[in-house]
């Protein structure tokens, strides 16, 4: 699927259609040629030009930022340590 951002929303979009959206609660992170998007229900990477490379079902407050070479997700006041290439958990 694609990713697009708007300037309050973000939509995940596959075959054409919107699968899921979402507003967007701060602004994305871009490092590189990749998206960091935090959206509430959904924690997304997306290429610069559209194409999702992962996305993780976390309940998060919409806030990340990557540190020490990993993605980090505020949720319910906690830190959430992901994978910049893969999503998982570390």
């Amino acid at each position: 699927g694609r990713l697009l951002v708007t300037r309050y929303d973000v939509y995940f979009i596959k075959d054409g259609k919107i699968i899921w959206e979402g507003k967007l609660l701060s602004d994305p992170v871009k490092e590189e040629d990749k998206i960091f998007v935090a959206s509430g229900d959904y924690v997304f990477c997306a290429m610069s030009d559209g194409p999702v490379l992962w996305r993780q079902n976390i309940k998060n407050d919409g806030k990340l930022s990557i540190t020490d070479g990993k993605v980090l997700v505020k949720a319910g006041g906690k830190d959430i340590s992901l994978d910049p290439e893969t999503g998982e958990r570390l």
